[in-house]
């Protein structure tokens, strides 16, 4: 089938002899040819694409009518003519960088300065263009300490709180000192101290307080001493009583002190039994 297509062209050839055809091109060494195209009007050349190839047209050829050339679509023959000029209409290019993409930024600020790198350009491969905008420094405050939220509750002995931010605002990296975020506690730690408010008027005989606040920090429980008797009569009873310790041993061996002053009774406990004495002592004296 081949032979008789090669054939069939031979014929024609023959048959129809065309200015500029050189048969001999088609059998041996390119030869020169009687009319072939030796000049040619392009278009501009397109943008670079992402392959790195650019393209462009032949708007015309050199001399008119020429129909020859040593390359592109309107040559028929395995082995062109010599004498022709070859019409380049793409040609291999480096595309320009449009974009840049960077890693983030470091998370320290050594001597106030912040650096980062080029992780790539847009589009691959590329050169120039955005390549001179690159930015790879900026000046930043070293981060000196540390804003903490409130430590949680003690659960098996221990406290935990979280860091909230670092100081100061806007800083980079971490401060020099090692955070705390873990602290051992004890979850029976029993006040032994208080700070109270003033005594609330005498109302049947009584009087009350309320703590401000607990020694040690944290600590639970004790025996705060926030009411007292006040206003009883003196009688001969607590006359007698003055200034002497009471133990009433039908209520679990409460004790009681009756103020020398005022016969009025305090009861005494392990918690108060300092701040009580201190306060309604006499003092000491040669005799």
């Amino acid at each position: 089938m081949k032979k008789q297509y090669f054939l069939l062209l031979i014929l024609i050839i023959i048959t129809f002899p065309l200015k500029g055809f050189c048969i001999l091109g088609l059998l041996g060494e390119p030869i020169e040819c009687d009319y072939p195209c030796t000049n040619y009007v392009y278009s501009e050349w397109s943008e670079c694409n992402s392959n790195g190839i650019k393209t462009r047209e032949i708007i015309e050829k050199h001399p008119t009518g020429c129909n020859i050339s040593t390359g592109g679509q309107d040559t028929i023959f395995i082995h062109p003519c010599s004498n022709a000029v070859e019409s380049i209409t793409e040609t291999s290019c480096i595309p320009t960088c449009t974009d840049i993409i960077y890693f983030d930024w470091e998370n320290e600020c050594i001597n106030n300065i912040q650096h980062r790198i080029v992780e790539n350009y847009i589009p691959d491969n590329c050169q120039g263009g955005v390549e001179g905008n690159v930015v790879l420094t900026q000046d930043c405050i070293p981060c000196t300490g540390r804003i903490y939220s409130n430590w949680s509750d003690c659960i098996d002995n221990q406290q935990e709180r979280i860091i909230l931010h670092h100081t100061p605002s806007g800083c980079v990296g971490e401060p020099s000192v090692e955070p705390i975020i873990y602290q051992s506690c004890n979850e029976d730690i029993i006040c032994n101290d208080w700070v109270y408010s003033n005594w609330s008027n005498c109302i049947d005989n009584q009087q009350s307080r309320t703590i401000i606040s607990s020694y040690p920090e944290n600590c639970i429980n004790g025996e705060p001493f926030l009411t007292r008797v006040c206003g009883i009569e003196n009688t001969n009873l607590s006359n007698r009583l003055k200034g002497k310790l009471l133990l009433q041993v039908n209520q679990g061996g409460r004790i009681w002190y009756v103020n020398p002053d005022d016969a009025r009774k305090f009861e005494v406990t392990f918690a108060n039994a300092l701040s009580l004495f201190e306060n309604f002592a006499l003092g000491i004296t040669d005799d």
